[in-house]
């Protein structure tokens, strides 16, 4: 019976038909996805036994400092000789609804009404680079960065409540960071990126 190979559009081929070189890379195309595959489900294994491991240490700690049923926060354990760090970081994702825009307009207002002189072009610069996109998402770090800045005119005002009002709180998510000490005793990250998984 003749070997064949199936190709991208459903065909059978036969072997003696297909270059020796594309039948190397297709053995080892097949060999590599069967090794990604299982890799893909031991890191899947590593995260949950992980976040267990780190919960009940959690939940130890909370029983034991009396605080209980608090919710699982940032938390972080290390070896006995501190070379190594497990910790779970947890970050709050924060939107903007659309009126974001109005809280813009007023500022840009408040810049045209206001200031005048040197220095214009600068402040300008600062509440574009705030309200810049970056991946198609407005920055929260710089939007709230301007809740610092303390300036008493109304529209400024105004436009700080309005940014308060358009946040809308998503869920968190957590994120496991391993990290072990290097030679000059800093600790340098175990690369996993296994966040997605």
């Amino acid at each position: 019976m003749t070997k064949t190979m199936t190709d991208h559009q459903g065909f059978e081929v036969p072997v003696v038909h297909i270059d020796k070189d594309v039948r190397a890379k297709n053995r080892k195309a097949v060999s590599l996805i069967k090794k990604a595959a299982k890799l893909h489900d031991n890191l899947k294994k590593f995260k949950a036994e992980f976040f267990e491991t780190m919960d009940n240490f959690y939940q130890l700690d909370a029983e034991k400092a009396g605080v209980i049923g608090k919710g699982k926060g940032g938390y972080s354990i290390t070896s006995f000789n501190k070379e190594v760090k497990m910790e779970i970081n947890v970050s709050q994702s924060i939107s903007f609804d659309d009126n974001i825009s109005f809280a813009q307009q007023l500022i840009n207002d408040y810049i045209a009404e206001k200031v005048k002189g040197e220095g214009d072009n600068d402040i300008s610069l600062l509440i574009n680079h705030a309200f810049s996109v970056r991946k198609g998402k407005l920055d929260k770090g710089r939007l709230i960065g301007l809740f610092q800045l303390k300036i008493k005119n109304d529209k400024w005002k105004k436009a700080m409540d309005i940014i308060r009002e358009s946040m809308n709180t998503g869920d968190s998510k957590r994120y496991l960071r391993i990290s072990k000490k290097d030679k000059n005793g800093e600790y340098k990250d175990v690369q996993l990126n296994i966040s997605a998984l």
